[in-house]
């Protein structure tokens, strides 16, 4: 059976939980952004935690499906619709040959995962199915998905014991305003005292120019003791790149080395 893509959204990805270990090689780990997403909709749907998933950024995808399946929608708070009929997140529903799952947008989360009780026909690349689109690799064809497109569904499932009782709450809206924890790194002493408490005692903005490399956030510049450049060291998921304009937080897709 295939799924066809009748309108990609802003960002529809394969990913699953990432390829690890191969950073020391310049190949970033990717993955989804939301990790309890993933495996909330795969325990649902009792596939393995790492079972790859439809991944939304921003504005989600228009899917038709040529056979039975079933699938569900976990993560952020992002309305979807089979046939144009309103569907709960974090509950598994069975799609009809012919049906249409459309997701939309979230004004309060970034991103959402659509899973299916099968598993994608496609090859995976140092033992991960997710894309990475800088590198081009993973996933179909180691971009973003477009319209037009078909995903092969293979091993299908067609029972699914207890349907009714395959669901979980959602998750509750975030508040527009949350406090992160900073560990301080290597090159802290960068920066002058009244650099760093800007830091921690500011409020920073997501920018709308962020992505699945990084969160730009937006307010203060920070104080350096003798400028911003040192030399690139490697970096993981979560370390805040601080540039001349903004820090910057590194997400899924960030690269392996950065200054």
């Amino acid at each position: 059976m295939f799924i066809e893509v009748k309108q990609a959204g802003a960002l529809t990805t394969v990913q699953d939980q990432g390829r690890y270990g191969f950073q020391g090689q310049g190949i970033p780990v990717s993955g989804v952004l939301d990790p309890l997403a993933l495996k909330t909709v795969n325990i649902l749907l009792g596939n393995e935690e790492n079972h790859p998933v439809l991944e939304c950024i921003g504005i989600g995808p228009v899917l038709e499906f040529t056979d039975p399946v079933y699938f569900a929608v976990s993560g952020g708070a992002f309305p979807a619709f089979l046939n144009e009929e309103e569907i709960q997140l974090n509950t598994v529903y069975q799609a009809k040959k012919g049906d249409r799952l459309k997701v939309t947008y979230s004004a309060v989360h970034r991103s959402c995962c659509i899973g299916f009780a099968a598993d994608f026909d496609l090859i995976p690349v140092y033992g991960s199915f997710s894309t990475d689109v800088r590198s081009g690799i993973g996933g179909v064809e180691g971009r973003k998905l477009k319209s037009g497109d078909r995903i092969e569904l293979k091993n299908v499932r067609t029972r699914m014991p207890g349907l009714k009782k395959r669901n979980c709450a959602p998750y509750p809206a975030k508040e527009e305003i949350i406090t992160l924890r900073i560990l301080e790194g290597a090159d802290a002493g960068a920066f002058t005292d009244e650099g760093r408490n800007t830091f921690y005692s500011s409020t920073y903005t997501v920018s709308l120019q962020s992505d699945r490399m990084g969160f730009r956030l937006e307010g203060p510049s920070l104080e350096t003791v003798d400028g911003n450049d040192i030399l690139s060291a490697g970096i993981v998921r979560g370390a805040v790149q601080i540039t001349p304009q903004q820090p910057i937080l590194m997400m899924a897709d960030h690269a392996t080395t950065g200054g």
